[in-house]
């Protein structure tokens, strides 16, 4: 496995899912860098515990297969701004058009 570190709530979710189902957990690695971390896994150096949105465009071309979802977790994304003097419109069309 390809892991995240613990400075991410990914991984304490992956540990807890894993003691729960009573999976022993081969970590090859532990990463925070995303990108690296697809590398290894598009090498096929292992599995690689990742939202679907970071890796939408390896999955559409054939790089990386998705082998199923862990039920019970998920990561929570947040989108957060102030109010600014000068509006960044890239910003301003992403916080107007968000929706869940």
């Amino acid at each position: 496995m390809i892991l995240p570190t613990y400075d991410s709530k990914l991984r304490y979710d992956i540990d807890h899912w894993a003691k729960v189902h009573g999976i022993e957990l081969n970590v090859i690695v532990e990463g925070q860098d995303i990108a690296t971390k697809k590398l290894m896994a598009i090498e096929g150096l292992g599995i690689l515990p990742t939202a679907t949105h970071t890796v939408t465009r390896q999955v559409l071309s054939g790089e990386l297969l998705e082998i199923g979802q862990l039920q019970g977790v998920h990561e929570e994304l947040f989108l957060i701004t102030a109010n600014r003097k000068i509006e960044n419109p890239i910003a301003a069309k992403l916080m107007s058009s968000f929706t869940v």
